[in-house]
């Protein structure tokens, strides 16, 4: 546990270790294993919200104690990208985005398992650049396997798993579209997305507009601000009012209220009991 806690301290207290002490660190990684997994998360945990967290992990990464404790990890270290992406390694790539990410757990979590899945996915064209298709979903499903090992909750998991996949993925710009991204994910995991996106771009070889993402915040706090119908309890029917303007019982009252909350995202002003009554009846005039 103390070859642990020392890149812990390293991340909280931001020093710079004695080279003696890394080197016994690095004689005895192999006693990780027998280290249990909550214990090693427990860590892992500190390490990653410290504020000198991009030196720990690559202290870390460079003498053998972050692959001790996540071997899959370990094609990561060293992988040039071969990309005009990227002007970094994977590791340290994944590295300088979570010290410029919020230290909040599961994003930084997510930023260390975003391209754990790069290797694998990798492929090289005649012009000798490197293309990664799909890396997100491979990364998802070995980050799976990692936070079950490390024994983090199913909640956690979950959630480090959907950012994960998401991450690859252009966050639209238009209010219509945040409504849907924040109707099928929520506000909470919305925000992380952000955060996580603005930290990977930092740490890739171009800058995004400065611009970009403080405006997608802000479009994201002015929709739930105004309180936007995002769910079909938002709604301003429910279920008895449709079958009371002759919707027949069963499934046909969940469907016709997906379509109106469909409807609703696209435009907000819809979302009043006489419009919402009339356009289901006219929606059941089709059928």
């Amino acid at each position: 546990m103390r070859i642990l806690r020392l890149f812990r301290f390293v991340s909280q207290l931001t020093f710079v270790p004695d080279p003696a002490a890394i080197a016994a660190a690095q004689r005895g990684a192999g006693l990780l294993r027998a280290v249990s997994a909550e214990r090693i998360q427990a860590e892992l945990n500190r390490i990653l919200t410290g504020a000198g967290v991009y030196d720990a992990l690559c202290l870390a990464a460079d003498n053998g104690i972050l692959t001790a404790a996540i071997p899959e990890f370990s094609p990561c270290i060293g992988l040039d990208q071969k990309s005009p992406y990227h002007n970094r390694t994977v590791d340290r790539h994944t590295f300088c985005a979570i010290a410029s990410a919020p230290p909040r757990l599961e994003v930084r979590l997510a930023l260390l398992l975003h391209d754990i899945g790069k290797p694998e996915a990798r492929t090289i064209d005649d012009d000798g650049r490197a293309h990664y298709k799909n890396h997100a979903q491979i990364s998802g499903g070995i980050a799976a396997d990692t936070l079950k090992n490390l024994r983090y909750s199913n909640k956690t998991a979950k959630k480090v798993i959907t950012l994960i996949e998401l991450h690859s993925k252009k966050i639209p710009e238009t209010k219509p579209a945040l409504r849907k991204l924040l109707a099928g994910f929520g506000p909470e995991l919305v925000m992380d997305l952000i955060d996580l996106k603005e930290a990977d771009d930092s740490a890739k070889s171009y800058a995004a507009p400065p611009e970009k993402y403080p405006g997608l915040r802000a479009a994201v706090s002015g929709i739930i601000h105004d309180g936007d119908c995002l769910s079909v309890s938002d709604l301003a029917i429910g279920g008895a009012d449709l079958l009371s303007a002759g919707v027949q019982k069963g499934p046909e009252v969940g469907q016709t209220l997906k379509n109106l909350l469909e409807l609703v995202l696209e435009n907000p002003l819809l979302n009043r009991r006489d419009l919402l009554l009339q356009t289901a009846k006219a929606m059941k005039a089709k059928i």
